[in-house]
């Protein structure tokens, strides 16, 4: 968080602490020795959304080269456009279709290698199908 906190300064107290929980959330699931992990949707996505509208405005706010390269900035920005319009699906298929899961908590079964949020909100998008 320290890195985080250099970059951005005067963060509200309530958008800093999603970014806390989520990397906390990650930590814990990185050194957890399971093939498994319950976490509770709504926080989830909220720390989602916190984060990539945090990395959306990185680049504006570092200091000196951020993209050594056109693809660089492309390959960034196609991402983030990429998430945005998952994280706008979600959104509109929050309350439309029936939970599969209980109380908001959702299970994930997958590779640790392999998680993303862009593979976990198309797997929310799926789930809500």
């Amino acid at each position: 968080m320290e890195l985080y906190d250099k970059l951005f300064i005067n963060k509200p107290d309530k958008q800093r602490e999603l970014i806390n929980w989520l990397n906390e959330a990650r930590n814990e699931f990185i050194h957890f020795n399971s093939d498994s992990y319950s976490v509770y949707e709504p926080s989830m996505l909220a720390a989602f959304e916190q984060a990539l509208e945090d990395i959306k405005t990185t680049p504006s706010l570092s200091k000196g080269i951020f993209f050594y390269n056109d693809e660089q900035q492309a390959r960034f920005t196609a991402s983030c456009d990429e998430l945005t319009c998952l994280f706008e699906k979600l959104n509109k298929t929050k309350h439309s279709k029936a939970r599969t899961c209980v109380g908001g908590v959702m299970a994930i079964s997958i590779d640790h290698a392999k998680l993303g949020v862009g593979k976990i909100c198309r797997y929310l998008i799926n789930m809500r199908r």
